[in-house]
């Protein structure tokens, strides 16, 4: 198949799969001499709806999960700007 992966729900090849994430995190800033960039890291937990489409049907799971991240506030004329990176992770399939 065109992903190269199969169903962890039922074995079957993957042909199309999406995922809806939702997270509420806290966000803590790292304090700074600087007047400009902001660091901060960030965690939390939430979920995630995961649908697998595959040549038998469609499958659909909710899973609970963390992430973790890190980020800067960039401060540009009149609005803020955000540059990010992070992880996820969403319990096992069943």
């Amino acid at each position: 198949n065109r992903h190269g992966v199969k169903s962890e729900f039922s074995g079957e090849d993957v042909t199309n799969y999406n995922a809806l994430t939702g997270f509420a995190n806290a966000v803590f800033t790292i304090p700074t001499e600087s007047t400009g960039l902001r660091p901060y890291l960030l965690g939390g937990l939430g979920a995630g709806r995961l649908t697998i489409d595959t040549d038998e049907g469609s499958e659909a799971r909710t899973r609970f999960g963390f992430q973790v991240g890190a980020g800067l506030e960039i401060p540009l004329s009149g609005i803020t700007g955000f540059a990010e990176v992070g992880f996820q992770r969403f319990s096992a399939v069943e």
